[in-house]
């Protein structure tokens, strides 16, 4: 009750007074997010380590305390428990797509690729083909196309931006200055509003 009225610190004094009665998987969950909430993060990493041993099979905490690391910016360990849950469990899409996002952000294209391309063959969903094209269009590797064509073919309402705009990415930064206008003249049809779009196509027109 505390909770949904914002009176976090006020419930995280009766979490903790819960976890030390009985430490179950519900309130370990709630106590390590209201900690979070508070700015209390390195409390709640601790709690989070202790409920991943009590409770191994619950992915819940690993996935909130690998949030947590990348938060307070510890990488190797964010990296490390990734690593671990896909070894656990190598049909965890979830992890592989977390750890592509992690290894995206450290610079780690090679990796980034390798991980998210496995999270997209286990759940073949729009995010991941789109987070995987966009590291791809960065790279200048040319199957940024490929993935963003599968993701229109299957817009029947012609309403998504985020593959077209990939597209322009990659013509640009491939020096194909006409094919990216296209591309982000087609976002701007379909959003006027979409400011990335006009701020790229600037940039390809300027050089």
């Amino acid at each position: 009750l505390l909770s949904r009225n914002d009176l976090h610190e006020l419930a995280a004094s009766d979490y903790k007074k819960a976890w030390e009665m009985h430490p179950n998987e519900t309130t370990g969950l709630r106590y390590a997010s209201t900690l979070n909430i508070i700015s209390r993060p390195q409390e709640a990493i601790r709690l989070l380590q202790d409920c991943r041993k009590k409770f191994p099979a619950n992915a819940g905490f690993s996935n909130m305390l690998g949030d947590l690391y990348v938060q307070v910016g510890q990488t190797k360990h964010a990296l490390q428990l990734y690593d671990d849950m896909v070894r656990t469990d190598s049909m965890d899409f979830e992890s592989w797509y977390e750890k592509g996002l992690l290894q995206e952000k450290t610079g780690d294209t090679a990796g980034a690729i390798a991980s998210l391309r496995k999270a997209y063959t286990l759940q073949p969903v729009n995010t991941y083909a789109l987070e995987l094209a966009h590291v791809y269009a960065e790279s200048r590797n040319a199957a940024a196309i490929g993935l963003c064509d599968e993701v229109l073919r299957k817009d029947s309402m012609h309403e998504l931006i985020d593959p077209l705009f990939i597209k322009g990415i990659y013509y640009s930064n491939t020096g194909q200055g006409k094919q990216a206008i296209v591309q982000f003249d087609s976002c701007i049809r379909r959003d006027w509003k979409f400011t990335d779009a006009y701020l790229e196509k600037g940039m390809v027109l300027f050089h």
